[in-house]
C-alpha cells in the first residue's frame, strides 16, 4: 500500500500542463479567498478530529463486471454512476448493489468508441463525451441522441473533460491533448453553445504538454475547476456562465517560482528547484463547511483541509497515518455528497488497512462487518463525515 501510495504522488509530477495567462483574475472586483499551507508539513491532524463517521460500501463483484479502477464516479440521488477501467458506465445503488450498465463500447448506433466523461443534465438524462460526439441515455439505460462536433481540425481541442454550461451548451477541457504546437489562439478550456460551436477560450495554451486529471467539481450552482499544473488557484464556473478564481492557496516557501518551461533539457537545478516545489493540487471538493485539496511534495501526499469557519487549515499525511494502528487512514477524496468526502479505495488497501488497525479502532469506527472484504472484490467506496 505504501508503494502505491508513493507512486500516486509522483503523477503530480508526471502529469503536465503549463499556462501564463488567467483570466479575470485582476479584477478588483473578485473576492477571492487566501488559504495557508502550513509551513510545517509533518504535524498530522487526527482523523477523529476532522471526522465524526467513515462508512465502507463495498461495490457488488459480479461475474462479467469485475472492476480494476475507477476513474470518474457521481453519487446522484441515491444512486452510484462509475466510468471504470474498462470504459464502461455502471450504475450501483445505494447498498453497492450493481442494477445496470448504460451504453455500450462499439460503433454502432447509440454506442460510444471511448467513454471520457460523463453527468447528469437537469433533464435526469445521462451525457457521455465521446470522441467527436455526445451520447444521451435515461437513467434506465434506453438511448435518447446523438451530437456530433469536430474541433481538431481548426482548434486542436479533443476533449477529455465536460460539464454543462449554465446558459445552455457546455464547457470543454481540451487541455493540451493532441497539440502538437503552442498557440496563445488555442486553449485548455472552451465554452461551446448548444451546436458545440466554440465561443470561447480560456487558459492560452503556452507549451504542447498536458495533464489528464479530472478538472470539474460542483458546490451548490458552482462549477469548480482544479488548477492547471503551476497554478495555485481554484477557478468556478458560476451561474451566468463567467470563469474566474474562487480560492488562492499559498505555499510559502514551498511555491515554485521559476518559470515551467518542458520545451528544453532542464538542468539539474530546474530540476532540483521542481522537486523542492509543490506544483501540482489535485482532488479539490467544497462543502458547506471545508475545502479539501491534495497535493504531492517530496514523493509524499499531503490532504489539505480548510475550515470555512475557523479560517483554519489543517493536514493529513498518509504515510504518517498508516503509521499508527489507531488511526484509519485518509488517502485523498475524489467526491462529495452533503458533508461526506468519498473515496473509491481499491479491497486489498481496504483489507490491508483493517489488518493493520488495532481493535480498538476496528470497534472505534465500528468495521467489524467488513471483515469479509476479499482482495480481488471490487473496490470500497469509503465515506468520511466530516464533524
Amino acid at each position: 500500500m505504501k508503494t502505491k501510495v508513493l507512486l500516486y504522488s509522483l503523477l503530480f509530477f508526471l502529469l503536465l500542463s503549463c499556462n501564463n495567462s488567467r483570466k479575470s483574475k485582476e479584477s478588483s472586483s473578485l473576492q477571492i479567498t487566501s488559504i495557508s499551507i502550513p509551513e510545517n508539513l509533518n504535524i498530522s491532524t487526527p482523523i477523529d478530529s476532522l471526522f465524526s463517521e467513515i462508512k465502507l460500501l463495498p461495490l457488488e463483484t459480479k461475474q462479467g463486471y469485475e472492476i480494476a479502477d475507477i476513474f470518474h464516479f457521481i453519487v446522484y440521488d441515491s444512486l452510484i454512476i462509475i466510468n471504470d477501467d474498462r470504459k464502461r458506465l455502471l450504475i450501483f445503488n445505494n447498498n453497492g448493489k450493481l442494477i445496470r450498465q448504460i451504453g455500450r463500447q462499439g460503433e454502432g448506433p447509440g454506442e460510444y468508441l471511448s467513454l471520457r466523461d460523463f453527468y447528469v443534465n437537469d433533464q435526469k438524462e445521462i451525457e457521455i463525451l465521446d470522441f467527436k460526439k455526445i451520447e444521451r441515455y435515461t437513467l434506465d439505460g434506453q438511448h435518447i441522441s446523438t451530437s456530433r462536433f469536430d474541433l481538431l481540425d481548426k482548434y486542436e481541442c479533443n476533449p477529455s473533460n465536460f460539464c454543462a454550461a449554465p446558459s445552455g451548451g457546455y464547457f470543454l477541457w481540451g487541455g493540451t491533448l493532441g497539440i502538437k504546437d503552442a498557440s496563445p489562439k488555442r486553449s485548455m478550456l472552451y465554452r461551446v453553445n448548444s451546436s458545440i460551436q466554440i465561443t470561447e477560450g480560456y487558459f492560452p495554451i503556452t507549451h504542447p504538454a498536458g495533464g489528464a486529471l479530472y478538472r470539474f467539481s460542483t458546490y451548490k450552482n458552482l462549477i469548480l475547476i482544479e488548477p492547471i499544473f503551476g497554478d495555485y488557484y481554484i477557478y468556478q464556473i458560476d451561474s451566468l456562465g463567467k470563469v474566474s478564481p474562487r480560492y488562492q492557496y499559498d505555499f510559502g516557501k514551498k511555491k515554485y517560482h521559476g518559470k515551467l518551461d518542458f520545451s528544453k533539457n532542464m538542468s539539474p537545478d530546474e530540476i532540483n528547484q521542481i522537486n523542492e516545489s509543490v506544483i501540482q493540487m489535485i482532488n479539490f471538493q467544497e462543502t458547506d463547511q471545508w475545502l479539501h485539496v491534495d497535493f504531492g511534495f517530496k514523493g509524499k501526499v499531503y490532504s489539505s483541509f480548510y475550515c470555512k469557519e475557523k479560517a483554519k487549515t489543517y493536514l493529513t499525511n498518509a504515510n504518517a497515518i498508516q503509521k499508527n494502528p489507531e488511526e484509519f487512514c485518509f488517502w485523498w477524496a475524489r467526491q462529495t455528497y452533503k458533508n461526506t468526502l468519498i473515496n473509491p479505495v481499491e479491497a486489498s488497501w481496504i483489507c490491508e488497512e483493517l489488518n493493520r488497525l488495532s481493535p480498538q479502532a476496528i470497534k472505534k469506527w465500528k468495521l467489524e462487518a467488513y471483515r469479509d472484504i476479499k482482495e480481488d472484490d471490487n473496490p470500497v467506496l469509503v465515506f468520511y463525515k466530516f464533524k
